[in-house]
């Protein structure tokens, strides 16, 4: 007896030594031991939960084969017995020499992560009966050319596609009573929001009408993007950015914003909203400005001088953080209020103009403070 429980003690810590994250999923969701099962010369790890078989494993993260596993993969319908239901968490992350994987009918759920990093991965056949795809499932799967998704998925996780670079249309089943493919991009049903933006797409991109907004990160890897055009519909414009956009443009319809020379502001003009991440050079905000949205300016990388008109008040969290060649920055006497982190990231100013609430230069610019070596501090403006 004490010697099977001793083998049975061994036989727990060589798991959670081999497949740690795996077996502590296993044991904090009650869902049984790991097991291993090597088929068509593949060696899978999975756990079983109410008859159903999550298929995962791991080293640091659950990595369900080894990552050095190559070619085209056909995950099995079932393993030890049971029917394959959920690619774990990291399941197939990192494996660089898969070049395409086949599902089987069987699953219901791809999670977060699953096949991320797979750098060789060219095809995934997504089958009839999934429902799930997790956050970040395919994330910087950089060959990815080709997915479909069937009739019967029902969510897609934020940044599901991010970073596949290759992929530049995404059909859906036309029978999905959750999503609808328009020129290859992909749509809740009503057309209301965009979901998912292939990243491989190059130049301009005209939004549909009927589209309010999209997730936060949708257009954050579409290096090609470079100007978009939105519609009368939408009511959040702070999603659509990306890092090489240089211009923006808004239906003279629409009833919330406007845009004046490819920058986004409300419709009256007074507060700026968006501003794209490629455009290069310096920037004079107009006049009529007198209120700047958080992030507004954030990691615009070639923007190299901005001239803050009087009027506004508040430079607020994260405005210029992140652009890294931002050399001259003039602000007005009229700030009396510049979040701390306003500025954050910003390595390369020299030269600044500021109004009286400036008294400590570090504490606003505090990746560049010591570069600075022009400062012009404003008067006290008059009462």
């Amino acid at each position: 007896m004490m010697k099977n429980k001793w083998l049975l003690y061994v036989g727990v810590f060589l798991v959670m030594t081999a497949f740690p994250a795996l077996a502590m999923r296993c044991f904090r969701e009650e869902l049984g031991e790991v097991k291993t099962e090597s088929i068509n010369g593949v060696q899978y790890a999975y756990c079983i939960t109410n008859g159903v078989a999550i298929i995962g494993s791991g080293n640091e993260f659950a990595t369900a084969v080894s990552t050095n596993t190559t070619g085209v993969v056909k995950i099995p319908a079932t393993i030890g017995g049971h029917p394959v239901g959920i690619i774990a968490s990291d399941a197939f992350a990192n494996c660089t020499g898969l070049t395409e994987v086949v599902l089987p009918y069987s699953v219901t759920m791809i999670e977060t992560m699953a096949f991320s990093a797979c750098s060789n991965l060219t095809a995934v056949s997504l089958n009839e009966g999934l429902r799930s795809i997790g956050t970040m499932a395919f994330r910087e799967c950089v060959q990815f050319k080709t997915v479909a998704l069937p009739k019967s998925l029902e969510s897609i996780g934020c940044e599901a596609f991010r970073r596949c670079n290759s992929l530049t249309s995404i059909p859906v089943e036309p029978e999905n009573p959750k999503y609808v493919s328009i020129d290859g991009v992909v749509f809740k049903k009503d057309g209301t929001f965009l979901t998912v933006y292939p990243a491989g797409r190059q130049g301009h991109y005209t939004v549909p009408d009927k589209v309010k907004r999209c997730n936060l990160y949708t257009l954050e890897s579409s290096t090609g993007l470079t100007s978009l055009a939105l519609p009368a519909s939408i009511d959040y414009a702070g999603c659509f950015q990306s890092p090489n956009l240089i211009s923006l443009t808004v239906d003279p319809a629409n009833t919330n914003f406007t845009s004046i020379d490819g920058v986004v502001f409300n419709k009256t003009c007074t507060r700026i909203k968006l501003y794209p991440r490629g455009r290069q050079g310096a920037y004079t905000i107009p006049k009529s400005v007198n209120s700047l949205d958080y992030y507004a300016f954030s990691s615009c990388k070639n923007l190299t001088s901005i001239t803050i008109p009087d009027g506004v008040k508040e430079i607020p969290h994260g405005a210029f953080s992140h652009c890294k060649n931002l050399t001259e920055v003039v602000i007005p006497n009229s700030v009396t209020n510049i979040n701390d982190d306003a500025f954050y990231k910003c390595t390369s100013i020299t030269s600044v103009v500021i109004p009286p609430c400036v008294t400590n230069l570090q504490e606003i610019f505090p990746h560049s403070y010591k570069k600075i070596t022009n400062v012009v501090r404003l008067a006290a403006a008059k009462e």
